[in-house]
């Protein structure tokens, strides 16, 4: 009895299913690099914003829906510190800055106390704020930085005349051998040397494709460590209230 050999139909179904994954794949890889340079255009000549007036001036104060906060009825006013990394003193804020100055401004506007410890974004001296409820103490070492031992000391006298209810390390401002000393403290980590990495990087391939340094790129250099120091410091602080 003789018995029939498949092989050959096997290897070329094999092969048939290969060829059109292969060419599955190829098309999703091209129809994606299709779509990311039709955005980039798209960014470069924005059609659809034609009927907007483009806004010019100070962004702290524009009224975009980004930059407005809505919040419901306020049952208790509550004093509330801050350990924020920089906060906007010029017309053209980062996105975290813009971030802190719109939530605390708005908080202090439906009455609570707000004292914010920082450094001013320009990193050049300047006088505290105190603009009703809300508090700017600006404590910076020479380079600029928040100088903690300083902005722990003025924390700790405005403490003194009234404890406060919360605490907020905005972006993990304040070092976890500080926030276990505090009742209350909420923590927030917002990926800023991730984003800066990200967006450093595609700014320098667009930007450059025949890559040709003028200058150092001291923030991409400086990202990874600054994002894997974030991290340990997170960590080590959510690890403080486990």
């Amino acid at each position: 009895m003789g018995l029939k050999h498949q092989t050959p139909k096997s290897s070329s179904s094999n092969f048939l299913s290969c060829r059109y994954s292969t060419i599955f794949t190829l098309l999703l890889l091209f129809t994606s690099f299709f779509l990311f340079f039709a955005s980039l255009r798209n960014i470069q000549e924005p059609f659809f914003w034609a009927d907007y007036t483009q806004f010019n001036g100070d962004l702290r104060d524009a009224k975009f829906p980004w930059n407005k906060l809505c919040f419901g009825p306020t049952f208790e006013k509550l004093k509330i510190a801050v350990f924020s990394k920089t906060w906007p003193v010029g017309a053209a804020p980062g996105g975290m800055e813009r971030h802190a100055s719109t939530l605390y401004h708005a908080l202090a506007a439906r009455g609570h106390e707000i004292h914010v410890f920082t450094v001013p974004s320009d990193r050049r001296p300047r006088w505290d704020i105190h603009e009703g409820n809300l508090h700017v103490y600006f404590a910076a070492n020479d380079h600029g930085s928040v100088n903690i031992s300083l902005a722990f000391d003025v924390f700790n006298k405005v403490n003194e005349n009234g404890a406060f209810d919360y605490v907020h390390t905005e972006s993990v401002s304040l070092p976890h051998w500080r926030a276990k000393m505090l009742p209350n403290v909420a923590v927030t980590w917002h990926g800023i040397w991730y984003e800066i990495m990200h967006s450093k990087l595609l700014q320098e391939l667009l930007s450059n494709p025949k890559r040709q340094l003028s200058e150092p790129m001291t923030e991409l250099h400086e990202a990874m460590p600054r994002l894997v120091e974030e991290f340990d410091s997170l960590k080590a602080t959510l690890n403080t209230y486990a």
